[in-house]
């Protein structure tokens, strides 16, 4: 029996059985199997350690992104034959004690997304570029991590040049929603236009209703992000809500769009091939995370980002063609369950992690 401590950056429910209104990343089921795990061979036992919220320190974690409580379950490391983290927050206590401590280093770390480097840009926005990716290769480095793994083929070149890493210590793994969950379902169509999420452009879109609100449908933002102040008309700001909620919101949508910020990290991917999934119509931003996940025109539209006139030509395009607006959502339903649904994704990991234990035996 191989064992993964898999270490994650969001908290963990335990179930008893599947709950429709938790994320399926959220939560693990007594009996099954983790998320993508569920794919791998049955002689590999994964234990999926989350956030704590409850950490007495978690209020200046989780501002800065690094997770120290996971030093707790580093305590067994012995017991297992490779750990797993997911992006630098929960990678970070993993990558320090392996650059300082022998027994840490003997064990493969295989991280999947570093996260970055939109978090040293929040967080040594004063600090030089050079600097900042300096800082972050002395924690993670060919010798604190064994292998990465990306959802966005635009951060090979990052990981290869600003931090070091060789191509064959780099995979990249297209991203893969549940698309027996996320799946088309017979209701009513409420005309609206429905995007969510945090890190977003709404300041583009809204200015797109400031603009031109009476020649739209409503607009419906559902975020965990604060209401902003003097919203325009036609534009109504939800609460964030169970992901059963966000499907409902997706599916009743006339269309979806997502102003997805122009950054090397895979953000809004996952929202993205969710509505995809349920074949929902989407604009989405033309930024180097997505690319490779969209065919303009067949599976989606692209718009440019930061355009709010490109952006308004879109919208209005999806109002006034209803057979485009089917068109797309039927090509994209078809697009992720041939290239980017979960059991894809979860063989693929699985290639990756067996590689890099087989190179530990060798």
């Amino acid at each position: 029996m191989l064992r993964v401590l898999m270490l994650v950056n969001w908290p963990i429910v335990r179930r008893q059985e599947f709950d429709p209104n938790i994320r399926i990343a959220d939560q693990l089921v007594l009996g099954k199997r983790y998320w993508f795990s569920s794919y791998w061979p049955s002689n590999v036992n994964v234990d999926v350690v989350g956030i704590d919220t409850d950490f007495p320190l978690y209020p200046l974690e989780s501002r800065l992104k690094i997770y120290v409580q996971h030093a707790k379950a580093l305590s067994r490391i012995s017991a297992y034959d490779l750990i797993l983290t997911h992006d630098s927050g929960s990678a970070f206590v993993v990558a320090i004690l392996r650059s300082k401590i022998a027994a840490f280093g003997s064990i493969p770390h295989v991280m999947i997304e570093v996260g970055l480097p939109g978090a040293p840009e929040r967080r040594f926005r004063q600090l030089p570029l050079s600097l900042k990716y300096g800082l972050l290769k002395t924690v993670f480095n060919t010798k604190t991590v064994s292998h990465i793994v990306f959802h966005s083929s635009c951060q090979r070149l990052f990981y290869a040049r600003a931090l070091g890493f060789p191509e064959e210590r780099l995979s990249y793994v297209p991203f893969g929603v549940e698309t027996d969950y996320f799946k088309p379902e017979p209701l009513s169509t409420e005309g609206y236009i429905f995007t969510a999420g945090e890190f977003r452009d709404f300041l583009t879109l809204l200015n797109v209703y400031r603009r031109w609100h009476e020649k739209l449908p409503e607009l419906r933002i559902r975020s965990g992000l604060p209401k902003p102040k003097n919203l325009p008309p036609n534009v109504k700001f939800l609460p964030r809500a169970p992901i059963s909620i966000f499907k409902q919101d997706a599916l009743r949508a006339r269309f979806v769009v997502l102003p997805v910020h122009y950054t090397l990290r895979s953000t809004g991917l996952m929202t993205l091939l969710q509505c995809m999934a349920l074949a929902k119509a989407v604009i989405v931003s033309r930024v180097p995370a997505v690319d490779g996940y969209v065919i303009d025109g067949k599976t989606a539209l692209y718009y440019t980002p930061y355009d709010a006139q490109d952006l308004f030509r879109k919208i209005s395009l999806l109002v006034n063609e209803d057979k485009l607006v089917h068109n797309l959502g039927r090509e994209a339903r078809r697009e992720v369950e041939e290239n980017f649904d979960i059991q894809r994704m979860g063989t693929e990991l699985w290639g990756c992690v067996s590689r890099v234990l087989r190179e530990g035996c060798e």
